[in-house]
């Protein structure tokens, strides 16, 4: 007898298959049934058990690769298709992992002594006992999946063949707390979301953390109250992202940054332009290069975890890990693909940052200009008064989820507390392709204060943002009273064709909130600080001052479809 709801389950599954196979551009599947086996108990270390799902290929004959997803997050219908299901439908044996140190603490431990890295070490091990383990083992996934695979890098044996972290850090806490910073918007976010999914499970999870609690939270005063105001308890993650600065010895133990160059498993890091990760990301690329490694990149215009991401990360692991594994026919790829924003197109190079780029200088200058001519003599200074009590917003930029991306800042750019300094409209086109810096003096009426400095595009449409980066000052240890400079402030690493016509924009503000925490103004700790002081911030570009944006201008290279990489199976 025909088990209908047996049939209406696999024509459910079918479907999804083929969404996502559409959506995400995946190659065919070599089968669209699979095999799932749930809730299997692997043995973990002081007694305790890790649940797995398995997941296979039905009827496929040949010994199969296995790809190790470990997560904090547990397990659920879009995990599955968007993170299990596309790998095993192309010929890869699927061990789902669901870290469960991290789901009791209601907080993931950032592979501390007892935390995720021994569980995920357990499970590679049992996984190299099993007599389906044909040999070849890959990880992969993003965000916090990536950043335990860095965890686990110098321990994992042999049989690893590849590791596939994805808009991550090896020293992902750290960019969530910069020195004298709290990236406020995407802690509380993340913070509530892990919360959620502890309590309610995946799909209610998902649900709970509402846009209304998120607001709320955001407005408390002091920063460290902002789980309290949400949801009215302390929440373990954010209280560790509020209360210990970036520069804090105590996260030395939970960065895995130093051990990166030691890796001698073969890597491939997808990074995508607006990820809050992104240049922690370069960073580890660059690690492992000046160590005579041979790492890959993949650098998408998206954002931490949207969609064109995931994907870029699912084919990089089917096409390049499948490839490690022995499991599909290499394809030639140049070591480093980048989506040049603005037009540009993905194109590809030998290394990051590509040879071959020269350091432009464009000074601001009186009246708002932007200009290749450094000043000559005696400019007027620009001020401006921040109000922390009404906080300059936030307009997109790298963010966890909500609002990431490039925007309009039209609005954002007139407003009295924001300034701007555009050059004139391009003779040429202008290809930025590496680090973007800005030289700012800077004279504070405050001993703490906050500096904000982003690069946009301005154009027909208006004025998109294309990198940022906000820095705490200490104008009282400058080399005069309330005087800071040249204030170095790194705007993040970037792709992006400015076209002729196009003209170049300078912001300078006291801050984006909520996105980062807004400064008192004051010598409080950011987390403490109780009292919105307003502060006033002038910017000198004279003779003696010549605040300046850096940019690396980079010769134009060839361009290709990265979908094209995905090779056929054997």
């Amino acid at each position: 007898m025909v088990d209908v709801r047996q049939v209406l389950r696999l024509l459910g599954e079918h479907a999804v298959s083929h969404v996502t196979q559409r959506v995400m551009r995946l190659p065919s599947p070599r089968t669209r049934t699979l095999e799932v086996t749930r809730r299997v108990t692997v043995p973990a270390p002081g007694g305790r058990t890790i649940e797995a799902d398995l997941w296979a290929p039905a009827m496929l004959e040949n010994p199969l690769p296995t790809l190790l997803v470990a997560t904090p997050y547990g397990r659920g219908p879009l995990f599955e298709a968007l993170l299990t299901r596309p790998y095993a439908e192309r010929g890869f044996r699927v061990v789902l992992a669901v870290l469960s140190n991290s789901i009791e603490a209601g907080a993931p431990d950032f592979g501390s002594a007892r935390g995720d890295r021994e569980d995920v070490l357990a499970v590679v091990d049992w996984i190299l006992r099993q007599q389906w383990f044909n040999g070849s083992l890959a990880l992969s996934g993003p965000s916090y999946l990536g950043y335990i695979q860095w965890a686990v890098a110098d321990a994992l044996p042999p049989e690893v063949k590849a590791l596939v972290p994805q808009v991550t850090s090896s020293r992902l806490p750290r960019s969530l707390c910069g020195p004298g910073t709290i990236a406020l918007d995407s802690a509380l976010r993340w913070s509530l979301l892990v919360d959620a999914l502890h309590r309610h499970g995946p799909l209610r999870g998902l649900r709970v953390v509402t846009f209304a609690r998120l607001r709320d939270g955001l407005k408390a005063i002091p920063v460290k109250d902002a789980d309290l105001r949400s949801i009215g308890r302390r929440l373990p993650l954010f209280q560790l992202l509020v209360q210990h600065d970036g520069a804090d010895p105590f996260w030395e133990a939970w960065d895995f940054s130093e051990r990166v160059g030691d890796v001698t498993i073969p890597v491939s890091l997808v990074a995508a332009w607006f990820d809050l990760f992104v240049a922690d990301q370069l960073r580890d690329y660059e690690k492992l290069r000046a160590a005579g490694r041979h790492p890959r990149l993949t650098v998408g215009p998206g954002t931490h975890l949207g969609l064109g991401t995931l994907a870029a990360g699912v084919r990089e692991t089917i096409a390049w890990a499948g490839a490690q594994c022995g499991h599909l026919r290499p394809r030639d790829r140049a070591p480093v693909r980048l989506y040049v924003l603005g037009g540009g197109g993905w194109k590809d190079f030998d290394q990051w940052p590509p040879a071959g780029t020269a350091l432009c200088s464009w000074y601001l200058r009186e009246g708002g200009h932007l200009a290749a001519e450094p000043p000559h003599g005696h400019e007027p200074a620009d001020l401006y008064r921040f109000d922390p009590a009404r906080p300059t917003p936030s307009v997109g930029g790298p963010l966890l989820v909500r609002g990431a991306g490039r925007h309009n800042n039209r609005s954002l750019e007139s407003r009295s507390d924001v300034l701007t300094y555009t050059s004139a409209p391009l003779s040429e086109d202008l290809e930025v392709i590496g680090e973007v810096r800005a030289d700012i003096w800077l004279l504070a009426s405050q001993p703490g204060t906050n500096l904000f400095v982003r690069l946009c595009d301005h154009g027909p449409i208006g004025s998109r943002n294309v990198c940022d980066a906000l820095v705490r000052v200490r104008p009282d240890r400058g080399p005069s009273p309330g005087l800071s400079g040249p204030i170095r402030v790194s705007l993040g690493p970037i792709a992006n064709l400015f076209r002729r016509g196009h003209r170049l924009r300078l912001q300078v503000s006291g801050g984006s909130y909520p996105r980062f925490a807004r400064g008192g103004g004051g010598d409080q700790p950011l987390a403490d600080a109780t009292v919105l002081r307003p502060w006033r911030h002038c910017i000198l570009h004279d003779a003696d001052h010549p605040s300046a944006l850096l940019l690396p201008v980079c010769a134009a290279v060839r361009s290709e479809d990265p979908a094209s990489d995905v090779p056929s199976a054997r």
